[in-house]
This record gives C-alpha cells, structure tokens and sequence, in this order.
C-alpha cells in the first residue's frame, strides 16, 4: 500500500507542479476553463476590488489563505501538501517527529522570509 500512496502522492505533486508553472506562463486551456481564477489579473482576487491598497477581499486571504484566491496559489497548494504528504508517510515510522518537525519549519519559514524578500 505504501508504494502505490508514494507514487500517487508523488504524481498529484508534478500535476500541481505543472498547473502553477503553466497558469504562470500564461495557458490558453487553463484560462478557458477557470477564465477568472487563471486569467493574468488572477492575483488580484485576493483583493478587495482587485485593489492591493483596499486590503484582503476576505480575512487572511494576503497571507495564511491565500491558496484560495486563485489557480496558482491552490496549485502550489496542492504541490506542496502532495509532497509533504509523500515525504511523511516516506518517513514513518521511524522518523516521523523529524519529518513533522522539518515539516512545519519550513511551512513557518515561507512567510516571512518571501515578505523580507519583496521589501
């Protein structure tokens, strides 16, 4: 059962992977079937009025839920919890805690980090 779980996880992972680099770089299919949530202006709905100035269009939506507000965010989403799915169930039992811990760091270490690199 393992085996399969990794393989599958694995796979989601290089889907989501490939939805986000191809929203980014401007996909004709995927905009013709999500046209508001991949178009290039996607990035503005985490916005009130698609304004940056009038703050998040719904609470944490600039920040901790941001994987909601378009394709290329819920992609990234779905790449990253496929491949610490993986990288978990790859490293239980024996080290699981590590795993978790290696985890949640690098989850916690995104944020300000990327904010200290746009300033």
């Amino acid at each position: 059962m393992q085996p399969l779980a990794l393989i599958f996880l694995l796979l989601l992972a290089a889907a989501g992977k490939a939805v986000a680099d191809a929203q980014a770089h401007g996909s004709p299919r995927l905009v013709r079937w999500f046209p508001k949530w991949a178009g290039p202006d996607s990035w503005k709905l985490k916005y009130r009025d698609g304004e940056p100035a009038k703050g998040p269009s719904f609470w944490l939506a600039d920040t901790l839920l941001v994987a909601f507000t378009d394709l290329w965010h819920f992609a990234n989403l779905v790449t990253w919890a496929a491949a610490d799915a993986a990288f978990l169930l790859a490293a239980f039992p024996t080290y699981r805690w590590w795993a978790v811990g290696a985890v949640v760091v690098r989850r916690l270490a995104f944020q300000p980090l990327y904010s200290w690199l746009r300033k």
